[in-house]
């Protein structure tokens, strides 16, 4: 099944943009030719007008997009690349073409999400009472997120079986089975197959969350949307600004950024009477404030910061919304806690000699949280504090990483580079950091500050990095 002249001319534009090699062109076309499904999506996405151009992609956190505003898919160059030594192996190109072009034909149902999320949006900030809570619309775009980026993956898998299957065919071999599949692109594959390697040769079957029909084909069934749901959109991601967000808080930080704007415009303030009470519960989303405000909050041409209240926890807890999309940076405030002595600044506020410490400290915390699969939480803020406390203690100036032990018993906060010989570390006990509030790290900071005179804890200081590079010069 060839291109048809539309599809066809769409393929050889490619070959005009700014970049991009005659290599690279071939390396497209052969994979094209390779999957009959990807060559009856490309053939539909012309004919259906949502696909006119493909151009190189400039994101490097994003293994491809679709933008439907442009009607263009925008693919690495280095996907398309032949390497050094050895052949081009198409299994990657052919699963984000596939999964790229699905979000062309998904692109109807994602403007109808949009639409009812601005009339969700509409209801909400034009209720009568006090609390305007936005958690409903803002999950709800959410969710049809997961169905469109679900959806494409399952595009992708077909266009891997397609592929295999006529590998299979043009070489006189047998159909391909579960473990053909796997090997065509294993790091997307892992999304769908298990892989049971106890013994040898392991053997490889479908996710229990998927199925599949007698020739691989999987559809886009409620129980596979679902499953691909659970096992890509779900888990921890490389997007958004940083490279460091999930798919929740990439698609969450423009729909809070909305909730904000249809709020102020429908209640602007007046003289005299309060403030509705905007209301998120971003557990309940799974968004993290940190990496939601990394990815860029945008309050518009009014930067001043937006309060709201968060039960996650399953009380209510003051928050703002902080004007971030140019900065991509997480500045959290919090109210003193009762319990906490009058007068002593919590590292968590910025008026806290420290918190700049405390907030690169908490950054490389969510960093780990990110690592191990875990939403963060109350416990990131006590481990990022106490580490804070202790790196003063021990003359540390910053804290660029926060590793835990093997038996995770220990965290270790580290300033400069894990792999340098002249990195300074900081000890703190697990157990003990996680359940010792902000608040008392707080005033152990100001205990350890009143025992140490300024003019001493700069000599101190001194001696240490001059001992330092001693060490270092010995080295």
């Amino acid at each position: 099944m060839p291109l048809t002249t539309q599809a066809q001319a769409v393929v050889d534009a490619f070959g005009h943009q700014p970049g991009v090699t005659a290599q690279q062109l071939q390396n497209l076309q052969n994979t094209l030719n390779g999957s009959p499904a990807l060559t009856q999506e490309v053939n539909d996405a012309v004919a259906a007008g949502h696909l006119q151009r493909i151009v190189p992609l400039n994101n490097p956190h994003a293994g491809g997009e679709y933008s439907p505003q442009d009607k263009e898919m925008r693919l690495p160059l280095t996907m398309l690349t032949s390497p050094a030594h050895g052949s081009y192996q198409a299994g990657e190109a052919t699963f984000v073409l596939g999964h790229e072009l699905q979000h062309g034909f998904n692109a109807a149902e994602k403007a109808q999400a949009s639409a009812r999320f601005g009339q969700e949006l509409t209801a909400v900030a034009q209720s009568p009472g006090h609390q305007h809570d936005y958690t409903a619309p803002i999950g709800n775009l959410i969710a049809a997120s997961r169905r469109d980026e679900a959806g494409a993956e399952i595009s992708g898998w077909n266009a891997i079986v397609s592929a295999a299957q006529k590998d299979a065919a043009d070489h006189h071999r047998p159909a391909p089975t579960l473990q053909d599949i796997y090997k065509q692109q294993p790091f997307r594959m892992n999304d769908f197959i298990d892989v049971d390697r106890s013994h040898v040769p392991p053997t490889y079957s479908m996710k229990p969350n998927l199925e599949v029909d007698a020739n691989l084909h999987m559809a886009t069934s409620a129980k596979n949307l679902e499953g691909m749901g659970q096992n890509y959109f779900d888990r921890a991601g490389g997007l958004g600004h940083n490279g460091n967000s999930s798919y929740a808080n990439y698609y969450g930080a423009n729909a809070i950024s909305d909730a904000i704007r249809f709020e102020r415009h429908y209640n602007p303030p007046q003289p005299g009477v309060p403030a509705h009470e905007l209301r998120v519960d971003m557990a309940n989303l799974r968004l993290s404030p940190n990496i939601v405000a990394q990815n860029g909050i945008d309050l518009g041409s009014n930067t001043t910061p937006v309060p709201y209240v968060d039960r996650s926890s399953g009380t209510s807890v003051d928050a703002t919304f902080r004007h971030s999309a140019t900065t991509h940076t997480y500045q959290p405030i919090a109210p003193l806690p009762s319990g906490a002595e009058p007068g002593v600044t919590r590292l968590d506020q910025a008026s806290h000699p420290d918190n700049g410490l405390y907030r690169q400290t908490l950054d490389a915390v969510h960093r780990l949280d990110a690592q191990v699969g875990r939403q963060p939480d109350v416990s990131s803020n006590n481990l990022a504090a106490a580490v804070a406390v202790q790196a003063r203690r021990d003359g540390l100036n910053e804290i660029n990483h926060v590793v835990l032990s093997e038996d995770k018993s220990k965290a270790f906060g580290v300033q400069g580079d894990l792999h340098s010989p002249t990195k300074q570390i900081t000890e703190v006990g697990t157990a003990q950091a996680v359940n010792t509030s902000v608040a008392q790290s707080s005033q152990q900071w100001q205990q350890h500050r009143a025992a140490q005179p300024e003019q001493q804890g700069q000599h101190q200081q001194q001696g240490q990095q001059n001992q330092q590079g001693q060490q270092a010069q010995a080295r």
